[in-house]
């Protein structure tokens, strides 16, 4: 079952991890021109989409003023974590070696440092 609070931990995970490389370089472009920053972040959307009917329908099941709502599914975004598992682990890396520091992390990918 995923949780709210699983939910939001995954996504304020993936999302600080889409500001770092090679999520956050403009050069780094699929066959198409797409960003890769740009794309990983429609694939967070889609999996909010997808998932949104399930929510409500939790929501208005529960008990007035409660927001411990569960619903199917084994892990948060396991689709998108597999999809982009490398590229994660590379954001990983470099949120490991500059903490929050989103720019110098930029900045030493783009061979600047």
């Amino acid at each position: 079952m995923i949780s709210a609070e699983d939910l939001k931990e995954s996504h304020i995970e993936l999302s600080k991890l889409l500001k770092y490389p090679p999520f956050s370089l403009e050069e780094n472009r699929d066959e198409d021109g797409n960003w890769l920053g740009e794309m990983a972040g429609e694939d967070i959307r889609a999996y909010h989409e997808s998932i949104e009917s399930a929510v409500h329908k939790a929501v208005d099941e529960l008990p007035k003023d409660s927001l411990d709502w569960e619903i199917e599914g084994d892990e948060p975004f396991a689709e998108f974590k597999e999809k982009w598992k490398d590229e994660l682990e590379e954001a990983r890396l470099y949120q490991s070696r500059y903490g929050d520091d989103f720019a110098a992390a930029v900045k030493a990918a783009s061979g600047d440092e």
